[in-house]
């Protein structure tokens, strides 16, 4: 009724108005139409408040790009007590993580930075401290995989090189092959250097 009278011009569509429809649009576990009014509302006030309840109905709904969006306009617009100013560091860091695949390390490593900030305040210092243990345990195996797997192709440089020094010999020793061939790809292999450290993780554009 509220949202067919503002559409009818018979009550101002106003951040007060705004609020409230989006406000009964959650109560109804209706999300998809709390958060284009809540939006609305959200950019006529000049406060953070609307943009923090945004964000976490954007998160609820696993929208993270535009979840992170509005917690940092939130934060930026501020207007937030020390709780919510906490809450919406920790939710930040929450959508940005959501948000992550597994191999966006950017992505995660700005998570981090949100969970760093939700410390300075004690309603969501633990949580914070958690989310940030479990960051670091991700990047500690990630980067064990990436040694592991430089070493397994180094190994096999090295053996390549060893067959290739065994089979120009035999070559030598045989002395009716042109062994030039084997032992340029020796050289080359050598000449290579050890095998670089490659990442899991992928540059952001």
């Amino acid at each position: 009724m509220l949202e067919r009278e503002m559409n009818a011009g018979r009550i101002k569509k106003n951040e007060k108005n705004l609020t409230l429809l989006s406000q009964l649009w959650s109560q109804s576990r209706e999300h998809k139409r709390a958060i284009p009014v809540l939006e609305q509302a959200a950019r006529l006030s000049g406060k953070g408040e609307l943009y923090y309840r945004l964000g976490q109905v954007l998160l609820a709904d696993e929208q993270y790009a535009k979840s992170s969006s509005a917690l940092v306009k939130a934060l930026n617009k501020g207007g937030l007590n020390q709780k919510k100013r906490g809450d919406a560091w920790l939710l930040l860091g929450t959508a940005r993580f959501s948000g992550a695949k597994p191999e966006d390390c950017d992505a995660r490593a700005s998570a981090r930075k949100a969970f760093v900030e939700a410390t300075k305040y004690p309603g969501s210092s633990q949580r914070a401290r958690e989310w940030i243990s479990y960051i670091d345990a991700i990047k500690r195996t990630l980067d064990a995989q990436d040694r592991l797997e430089q070493q397994q192709r180094e190994d096999e440089r090295q053996d390549r090189i060893q067959r290739l020094k065994q089979g120009e010999q035999v070559c030598r020793l045989k002395g009716t092959e042109d062994c030039s061939k084997i032992a340029a790809q020796r050289k080359a292999l050598v000449d290579a250097g050890p095998v670089p450290l490659r990442s899991t993780c992928k540059k952001a554009n």
